[in-house]
C-alpha cells in the first residue's frame, strides 16, 4: 500500500492499524483462520467514533426493516433476504422470518448539516473509496473489491437476525463496524459464527470494533438473541459488503 493511501486513511483510521507490520500480521491471521474472519479493535479515531455515535443517537431517522428468507433460483443451498412490510412479515411462517431491525433512513429534521450526519456521510465515502478497498486487500489478500454496498442498522431487545450466509451476487468480502457503546456480558447480541448448527465463535459488539469475514456458503453466521438485561441497550453498526464488478 502506497504512503499516500496510508495518509488519506489516517484521517479516519487509528494509525496503529496502518503500519506495514500490523497489516502483514492481519493478513496472516485472516488467511490462516479456518473461518477467514478478522477482528480489529479501536479502529477509527476516538473523535470520529463520537460523531458517528451522535449521528445514530441524535441526527438520523430510523425505519423498521423486516426481512424474509428468499431461496435463490440458481440451485445453490443458499438464500437471500427479501424486504417486506410489517403485515406481510407477521403473516409469514416463523421459519421464514430472517431479520427484524431498524435501519438508518436519512437525517432527522433540521440535522442535515449536523456534525454527526456529516461524519456519517464522510465515513460512507471512506468505505466506498478505492484507497479503503486497497487497504482491505492488503490485510486480507482478497482482490477486486470493486463495488460497495452498506446498511447502517440498529438492533435492540426483540429484534433478531437468524443464521444465514452472505454469498449473494458477486460478494467477496463483508465488514461490520460497531458504533454502539455500553455492551455488557449477558446482553446477547454477539455475532456468532455457526458450524453444523452450533456457534463456534462469538464476537462481542464492542464500540469501535471491526469484524471482517469472507462470504462463503459454509460461512454461516447469526446475531445472538438479546436478553432482558439489554432492554436499555442498542446494537448500532454499519454492515458493509464488497463485490466484484460483473
Amino acid at each position: 500500500m502506497e504512503d499516500g493511501t496510508r495518509e488519506r486513511l489516517g484521517d479516519w483510521i487509528d494509525r496503529r492499524h496502518l503500519c506495514r507490520g500490523a497489516m502483514a500480521s492481519y493478513r496472516a491471521r485472516f488467511e490462516s483462520d479456518a473461518l477467514t474472519s478478522l477482528v480489529l479493535d479501536d479502529f477509527v479515531l476516538e473523535g470520529r467514533l463520537s460523531l458517528l455515535q451522535r449521528c445514530f443517537h441524535q441526527d438520523a431517522v430510523l425505519s423498521r426493516n423486516y426481512g424474509l428468507i428468499e431461496p435463490l433460483a440458481d440451485g445453490r443451498p443458499s438464500f437471500a433476504e427479501r424486504a417486506v412490510d410489517e403485515a406481510t412479515f407477521n403473516r409469514s411462517p416463523e421459519q421464514s422470518r430472517l431479520a427484524r431491525e431498524s435501519v438508518m433512513a436519512g437525517h432527522a429534521v433540521g440535522r442535515r448539516a449536523s456534525e454527526g450526519w456529516m461524519a456519517n456521510l464522510d465515513f460512507i465515502d471512506l468505505l466506498g473509496s478505492s484507497f479503503f478497498a486497497e487497504y482491505l486487500t492488503a490485510i486480507t489478500g482478497i482482490r477486486h473489491l470493486d463495488e460497495m454496498s452498506f446498511l447502517p442498522r440498529v438492533m435492540k431487545w426483540g429484534d433478531f437476525c437468524r443464521a444465514h450466509d452472505d454469498t449473494a451476487g458477486t460478494r467477496r468480502l463483508c465488514m461490520l463496524f460497531y458504533v454502539d457503546d455500553g455492551w455488557r456480558p449477558g446482553f446477547g447480541g454477539r455475532f456468532q459464527h455457526v458450524v453444523n448448527g452450533k456457534s463456534v465463535r462469538n464476537v462481542e459488539p464492542l464500540a469501535n470494533r471491526v469484524l471482517i469475514h469472507e462470504p462463503r456458503i459454509d460461512q454461516i453466521h447469526q446475531v445472538e438473541s438479546f436478553t432482558r438485561k439489554a432492554l436499555r441497550w442498542e446494537r448500532s453498526s454499519y454492515s458493509v459488503w464488497y463485490s466484484r464488478r460483473e
